[in-house]
């Protein structure tokens, strides 16, 4: 589905969308007026699915004079399509009811990958015990503690504290 932007005979740009169940645009006034060859769209939000590709189509009835001897009043639609592409959520982030990324804020975390996770599912869980959650899904043990991997869901105490001084553990090759 397409959004089209239309302008008019009076050189107005009015947006027609054709909205989505996954992308909608809107502009707060309707309309705006071309001055000096230039046009700009103030309060205009985007709201699309994270990873979703989508275009907005210009379309413009410019009238102006001509540069010929008869000065004959000319009218010329333009057209021109602008093509968008949201990113995709990252780990540690979820997709909100506005379908926003949200970065799990310090003390929570989230493991699961939000493209590949139902939107009901998705939450930023409070940190783990014997845990420090810096957000996202970076999760340390606290010292005296470790973990098996960067996505276990429990810190283990630690038999040798020597051993066991917590703080970052990322393999972010591994992540």
């Amino acid at each position: 589905s397409n959004e089209q932007l239309i302008i008019d005979a009076r050189r107005e740009f009015i947006l027609k969308p054709k909205i989505s169940n996954q992308t909608s645009i809107l502009i707060k006034n309707g309309q705006t007026q071309a001055l000096n060859g230039s046009v700009i769209f103030e309060n205009i939000a985007v709201n699309a699915y994270p990873a979703t590709k989508f275009k907005i189509i210009l379309i413009g009835n410019f009238e102006g004079l001509l540069n010929n001897e008869k000065n004959e009043l000319n009218s010329i639609i333009i057209q021109k399509e602008l093509n968008f592409y949201t990113r995709k959520c990252l780990r540690g982030e979820i997709i909100l009811a506005d379908n926003s990324c949200y970065f799990c804020p310090e003390n929570t975390y989230s493991f699961a990958d939000p493209m590949g996770t139902e939107k009901k599912f998705q939450k930023c869980k409070i940190c783990m015990k014997n845990c420090k959650c810096y957000g996202g899904f970076y999760v340390t043990p606290l010292p005296g503690y470790y973990r098996r991997n960067n996505f276990s869901l429990d810190a283990i105490m630690c038999f040798n504290d020597g051993a066991c001084l917590g703080g970052p553990n990322l393999d972010l090759k591994n992540l």
